[in-house]
């Protein structure tokens, strides 16, 4: 079943929502019960104590009563005794309603029988009245005076174990909330822990997705056209992943249309410029006839843009052929340094013409590299004409060859090999030009891509030097970079594995 983005963050959202609330719930209800019980054992507590007061109080009411009617003789306090026994024992019955406990309970039927002992001595001493039921009646008061004493202590008796097991019932409430805090802890601690699990779960759902196409976009910005993005997710996020995958499969179909392209161009390209210069050499060296001043003149600027043309042509075979893994490379032990010089001794007469100064350091001990001679020509060409081409007239380029531990990189430092103690010779070339713009930095190495130089701001050259100097470096397992600052120049590096 396919889950969209939204539902699954409604899910989650959801899902820890209802954790929240559970906590709520249970804390809430809790609290409420615990302080629902408290209220309770209090309020009966408190009923308890004022009903075991009131019972004290009947019973001394009673004896009062009855020593009043021996001392008086007035049959109204008879009513009075007769009344209050009658209150006691309603009294007692709410009593024995509202105590739950079995030894309290046990302690109130005591004082129960107690209280009717004492009921039916007085109620026997004056059945018969008269002057003569007084006197049984005072016979007795001892007695009774002992009873009311037992019912009160009784009474005290109950109340002070009711007391007790009130405390107790309160020590349990306690102990139950405070097992009732460590259940929420847990809740809550559960509730955290799933909430963080949703939190990546969503987020691998959704940011890793994100991450991963932006990766894959910059992959395919860089050319790398057969860049899969991992994704195979039923939502939204997977169709994106599909359709970004087709459209890179697409793109690279095209890439590779567009490089079939240019090589056919070029191949048939080749002979007819080949026959042009040809033809243009023929007729410079008057092999067909005398040419005057003037046609010379036209015949040395044919002869220079058919060269540039096949130059051109060539830079697009050499660049199919590297795209394709198709280039020869051989790679021999080379001695850079003699590269170097063979370069400096081509690029004399161009130097002098534009009053350019050059600065060579070479390393003494360079050791050989193992490389393609031609194709290491060919980087170095490159690198020294831009050089040359973006340095003006009374300026100085460099010429820097010396020994590096890794292959290099645009951050400066020196990324070992992983060959263990592999070392490389390090070729800089440097102009003190203008430097390249920022804007322009990242697409330096670009397939037909020209710097602008200069106040004109024109571009230079076809644009594929680089791109094609880029992909023979990496060939032979190093690596070529740059820096440059404003109004400070250039400086291109690149590296090659030396020979063990």
């Amino acid at each position: 079943m396919r889950i969209t983005i939204p539902k699954k963050m409604l899910i989650g959202s959801f899902m820890i929502i209802f954790m929240v609330l559970v906590v709520s719930v249970f804390s809430v209800s809790t609290i409420y019960q615990l302080n629902r019980i408290s209220e309770g054992l209090v309020f009966r507590n408190d009923t308890i104590k004022s009903q075991g007061k009131k019972l004290q109080e009947l019973v001394l009411s009673m004896q009062e009563s009855e020593k009043k009617l021996v001392l008086l003789k007035d049959e109204e306090y008879h009513q009075v005794f007769t009344d209050s026994a009658e209150e006691f024992g309603m009294t007692l019955g709410s009593l024995r309603r509202l105590v739950t406990d079995a030894d309290v309970a046990e302690i109130i039927e005591k004082t129960g029988g107690l209280f009717g002992t004492y009921q039916y001595i007085f109620r026997n001493a004056i059945s018969e009245g008269g002057d003569e039921s007084i006197r049984r009646l005072e016979s007795v008061s001892p007695l009774n005076e002992d009873l009311v004493d037992r019912i009160i202590a009784s009474v005290d008796e109950a109340l002070l174990v009711n007391e007790k097991n009130i405390h107790a019932s309160l020590s349990q409430l306690e102990t139950k909330g405070a097992t009732a805090e460590k259940i929420a802890v847990v809740i809550s601690g559960l509730s955290i822990v799933i909430g963080v699990l949703i939190y990546f779960y969503l987020s691998r759902t959704i940011t890793r997705p994100i991450q991963l196409l932006d990766r894959a976009t910059h992959h395919v910005s860089e050319g790398e056209f057969d860049h899969q993005v991992p994704i195979d997710s039923q939502d939204e996020f997977g169709a994106l992943a599909r359709s970004f995958n087709e459209m890179g499969a697409r793109l690279k179909e095209l890439d590779e249309l567009k490089s079939d392209f240019i090589s056919l161009v070029s191949h048939e390209l080749r002979t007819p410029l080949s026959v042009m210069r040809e033809a243009v050499s023929l007729l410079k060296d008057e092999i067909l006839g005398k040419i005057g001043e003037k046609q010379r003149e036209f015949l040395g600027i044919l002869s220079q843009e058919v060269e540039r043309m096949i130059l051109f042509v060539n830079e697009l075979l050499d660049l199919s052929r590297l795209e394709a893994g198709r280039l020869p490379i051989e790679k021999l032990p080379l001695d850079v340094k003699e590269v170097i010089e063979k370069n400096l001794t081509k690029i004399k007469p161009l130097l002098l013409e534009k009053r350019i100064e050059a600065e060579v350091a070479l390393s003494p001990h360079l050791p050989l590299v193992l490389a393609d001679g031609i194709r290491v020509d060919q980087v170095l060409t490159n690198l020294i004409d831009n050089a040359i081409k973006f340095t003006p007239s009374g300026g100085k380029i460099c010429i820097i060859a010396d020994v590096s531990d890794g292959r290099g990189g645009e951050d400066g430092r020196q990324a070992k090999s992983s060959k263990g103690n592999q070392k490389y010779v390090r070729v800089t070339v440097c102009d003190n030009g203008e430097g390249i713009k920022d804007d322009e930095k990242r697409y330096i190495f670009d397939k037909f891509y020209q710097a602008r130089a200069g106040k004109s701001g024109k571009a230079k050259g076809s644009g594929l030097g680089l791109s094609i100097s880029k992909r023979i470096v990496e060939a032979h397992g190093g690596n070529i970079w740059f820096t440059s600052s404003p109004d400070e120049g250039t400086f291109f590096h690149f590296t090659l594995p030396t020979q063990k």
